[in-house]
């Protein structure tokens, strides 16, 4: 695989500190996967941490269709603060990697897994950096998991990821929200599970369910996130916000379970978009499309910690 680097621009990302940003790339068959750079120190070399997103059309930054909080983007701002470069990158088919020959009827999770894994690759091979950390954030938790197995890293943190098969946790957020569509929404789950495609799909379900979207669904579900954490050959560090209405602290206990080894971390008030939040659930999503709002300084020093000391 043939590996592009690109340099576009430098920016200052802090006042005091020699800092760069570029936009990288990587060859796929059809096309290009892109993502952001930070390097938090051009005269030194630093840790750097591969952040990957969560489900769906999530970009780089932690948001969809250019709208939502920025979570990601700040949280690397705030690492490149604490002289730790980062790498944050556009899925198939999303943001920087929009291709006009992506289709989505051929993803499935594994061939996320493999993209990680060209990034993992990508990073080793850059002596800019003194450690190499992959973060994983809710689903990308489970890809990141996975994608790590077959590197040699100096940490893993799973942040927001559930402990459980995915299908169980889409049925307790749909079931929870709106109970009265289980009769509908089951036997797709069922088939799904067995690897089944479903041909017939209500059009109120089609967003989740869609035929296009059911192989990567089927392949999602075949993966079970606590047993591929405990494959991971490297230090771990679970961490779940309190107040996350998406993946709850539970999860993070199944997870801790499959890893005991691994640091523990419960962030009080942390919302699954890592800012301070309420409980209550539709003040906690109203919060969901506010950049102003910063990343939680508990994350940034756990991370920070969890970074230096390894």
């Amino acid at each position: 695989m043939r590996l592009c680097f690109l340099v576009l621009f430098p920016v200052c990302l802090a006042p005091l500190a020699a800092q760069w940003s570029e936009t990288v790339s990587i060859d796929l068959k059809n096309g290009h996967l892109h993502g952001i750079l930070y390097i938090a120190d051009t005269s030194a070399t630093t840790p750097v941490v591969f952040i990957h997103a969560g489900s769906g059309p999530t970009d780089r930054d932690g948001n969809q269709m250019e709208v939502g909080s920025s979570c990601l983007l700040l949280l690397a701002e705030a690492l490149a603060e604490y002289n730790i470069s980062s790498l944050r990158v556009d899925k198939r088919g999303i943001g920087l990697s929009a291709s006009p020959h992506f289709d989505e009827s051929h993803t499935t999770i594994d061939s996320m897994i493999g993209d990680a894994r060209r990034w993992l690759d990508f990073l080793q091979e850059d002596p800019r950096f003194d450690g190499i950390y992959a973060l994983g954030h809710s689903e990308g938790a489970l890809i990141t998991a996975v994608a790590a197995q077959a590197q040699t890293l100096d940490g893993f943190i799973n942040l927001a990821g559930p402990g459980r098969p995915f299908a169980q946790v889409l049925r307790d957020q749909i079931y929870r929200q709106s109970p009265f569509l289980k009769p509908q929404v089951e036997p797709i789950f069922l088939a799904l599970e067995e690897g089944e495609r479903v041909d017939s799909v209500p059009p109120y379900l089609m967003s989740l369910f869609r035929p296009s979207v059911q192989p990567y669904l089927i392949s999602w579900f075949g993966y079970d996130p606590a047993e591929e954490l405990a494959k991971v050959d490297c230090p771990v560090i679970i961490i779940n916000g309190r107040h996350d209405i998406q993946v709850d602290t539970a999860e993070a206990m199944i997870l801790h379970r499959a890893r005991p080894d691994a640091e523990f971390a419960l962030i009080d008030s942390m919302s699954h978009i890592l800012k301070v939040a309420p409980p209550e659930r539709f003040a906690n999503i109203a919060t969901y499309n506010q950049e102003d709002l910063p990343i939680i300084p508990e994350l940034v020093s756990i991370l920070v910690s969890f970074i230096r000391d390894e």
